[in-house]
Formats: C-alpha cells, structure tokens, sequence
C-alpha cells in the first residue's frame, strides 16, 4: 500500500482520511524534519494509522503491522488482526 492510501485519523476530533490529506509543515525549530497535522481540528502530532479493513473506522493497534506472504505490510485494529480480536 502507498503512503497515499494510508489511512489516518485523528483521535482529538474522529477525523478519518488518508496519509496525503494530511497537514504538512516544517519543524519550528529543527529544519531537517516535518511536522504533521489533522486537517479538520488542526492538532499537531496527533495522527494515527488506521485499521486498514474497508469500511473500518477503527485505528490500527499501535506499534504493530502484519506481512503477508508478499511482503506487504498491513496495519490493523483490535478487531480485524489477523491473529485474533483482543479479549
């Protein structure tokens, strides 16, 4: 999956979209790195992945991704991972 086709949201405002919606600036005050923001409540730093199931609004469980045999690299909720919904 792209980084275009990532999907985001945003947990200060519910917001879901896509990683290229996101807000984009320049670090104030380190010049080599970016900073990111939520299009619709303007939170910084905010963003999670999330689950990568169509239709799900949930976000994708933290610090953890799925490779399938391909190699691609998938991320998601409590609910849909592919080994089990947490109890």
């Amino acid at each position: 999956m792209s980084d275009d086709q990532t999907k985001m949201y945003c947990p200060e405002c519910q917001w879901h979209g896509l990683w290229h919606e996101r807000l984009t600036g320049k670090h104030p005050f380190y010049a080599d790195l970016d900073i990111y923001g939520c299009p619709k409540c303007k939170a910084i730093e905010t963003l999670r992945h999330g689950c990568v199931v169509a239709g799900c609004r949930e976000g994708a469980v933290e610090h953890t991704t799925w490779s399938d045999p391909s190699g691609a690299i998938s991320r998601y909720c409590w609910i849909h991972a592919p080994w089990g919904p947490a109890i």
